[in-house]
């Protein structure tokens, strides 16, 4: 933390503007703001003036530490605070800054500080018609380092973000469920049989995430955890804007078998209905997928797919509450 620690805690900026354009003052201009407003203690503020990957980033940084039990930050704006009020006021306004340069390229651009120990370089990026500080590689260089003498690398800390699958509609699937590392993701349409692993030779670990690309349409999901357990999301309705769904304990359901394809050997019970009796229904049909599963007192003509939108695969359970 402290290459972090020295370029957030300038005290005097001395630019004198002269042979910059308009743009370049104004690039600046957010620079020295960010700089006044964490020394007069306006972090939040000063937090607004990152750019959106860097405020992925402290999110990230912020789930990765609650995690290791390290911060009790709910996200990436809480946790600045927080590192920000552990500081002094000597560490936040001991150092003096002088602009030498701003360089635009683009979208981008890099502003050129002095300091004791070289320069220093600041990122911008223009979002929206505002330059905002892109410090992402910055803070994950300066975290890093502060975490090299624990012997922890900072990818290990932060939550994974992963992409599978084509298509412009997705399913975004978050891990929450604590203590527990999930091996397979599954989805299928009402009219698939269930997809193959969506995580390929990639574990999820709690508090990553996986997008999958796909058509839009109406799907199942299924994951299972390294225990086996089995947790169902059914009939999702994704398209351009995506669904995404955390996972939690709460989604599990009954699950036995060997770990592996659904369609390889796992069995699955879904129970559905709600009445006080059940009526179990296993598909011991070999090689046969069961598609329609009609139960009705015999008064009665034929109501509803009991099933819905899934199908029952070999040695799959579905157990109806009549």
């Amino acid at each position: 933390m402290k290459k972090f620690t020295v370029i957030i805690a300038g005290a005097a900026l001395l630019l004198a503007g002269c042979g910059m354009s308009p743009e370049e003052n104004e690039i600046a201009d957010v620079f020295r703001s960010f700089v006044d407003n964490v020394e007069n203690g306006n972090f939040n503020v000063a937090f607004d003036i990152f750019s959106s990957n860097t405020v992925l980033f402290m999110d990230d940084l912020a789930s990765g530490m609650r995690n290791w039990g390290a911060t009790s930050a709910g996200n990436g704006r809480e946790l600045f605070i927080e590192m920000m009020e552990e500081m002094s006021g000597d560490e936040l306004k001991g150092f003096s800054k002088q602009i030498n340069s701003v360089v635009i390229d683009g979208n981008h651009a890099a502003l050129t500080i002095l300091t004791d120990d070289g320069d220093e370089i600041s990122e911008f990026i223009l979002e929206d018609g505002s330059w905002k500080i892109d410090w992402e590689v910055l803070l994950y260089e300066s975290v890093n380092e502060g975490l090299s003498e624990t012997g922890i690398d900072l990818a290990d800390l932060l939550p994974a973000h992963l992409e599978s699958g084509e298509g412009f509609a997705f399913l975004k699937i978050v891990h929450g469920i604590p203590g527990r590392t999930i091996w397979y993701i599954f989805i299928r349409t009402p009219e698939e049989h269930w997809s193959e692993d969506c995580l390929g030779s990639d574990l999820l670990y709690y508090g990553d995430d996986i997008t999958i690309f796909t058509e839009p349409g109406i799907y199942d999901i299924r994951v299972l955890d390294e225990n086996d357990n089995s947790y169902i999301f059914n009939e999702i309705e994704t398209d351009e804007n995506g669904f995404e769904w955390l996972v939690t304990p709460y989604d599990i359901e009954s699950y036995s078998g060997e770990p592996g394809y659904p369609d390889q050997g796992s069995s699955l019970r879904t129970d559905t209905g709600e009445g006080s009796t059940p009526v179990t229904v296993i598909n011991d049909l070999g090689s046969w997928t069961i598609w329609y599963v009609y139960i009705d007192p015999s008064i009665d003509t034929w109501g509803e797919n009991r099933l819905g939108s899934r199908t029952l695969s070999p040695g799959d359970t579905v157990v109806v509450w009549v």
